[in-house]
């Protein structure tokens, strides 16, 4: 016979580790997506709203960093509208044309790796003017996925 007392306290003790789970993911949340800069924050959106990538392709959006700063970073989210997975890179220049020619990902500043959707906040070097967030779907001959994106480029 189980004691009364004890399922009392087993459900508060997973309420309290529920409560515990959300509060960490909450913080987890803000951390990525509020500027960890404390300079000036001035920036642009790099995309805002959905994006659709054909099967076996990828899309992209190129961004430049402005000269004379000293330190810039992307931070944001995205997601697949469907849950299905995707690849997010960022990329300098040099890299990106390997990646046009290839699909292959060298050197990336970025890699989400192979998810339905990821969160963000990536220091970017400021040596490479020209950058480009890309959604690779490339590996997937199949099927066209449509990806929610917010992404800014902030300044510190």
């Amino acid at each position: 016979m189980t004691n009364p007392n004890f399922k009392g306290r087993r459900n508060r003790t997973l309420l309290i580790v529920a409560a515990a789970v959300v509060l960490v993911s909450l913080a987890v949340v803000l951390f990525y997506t509020i500027p960890q800069s404390g300079g000036n924050s001035s920036g642009s959106s790099i995309c805002s709203g959905d994006l659709s990538v054909g099967a076996g392709e990828f899309t992209y959006k190129s961004f430049q960093i402005a000269s004379g700063k000293s330190s810039a970073y992307i931070v944001g989210s995205f997601s697949t509208i469907s849950g299905s997975t995707i690849n997010a890179f960022i990329l300098n220049q040099t890299s990106f044309q390997i990646f046009q020619n290839t699909t292959i990902a060298i050197a990336p500043i970025y890699d989400s790796g192979l998810v339905s959707s990821g969160k963000f906040n990536v220091t970017l070097p400021t040596n490479n003017l020209e950058y480009y967030f890309v959604f690779d779907n490339s590996f997937d001959s199949a099927a066209m996925k449509t990806i929610t994106c917010a992404a800014n480029l902030v300044y510190g």
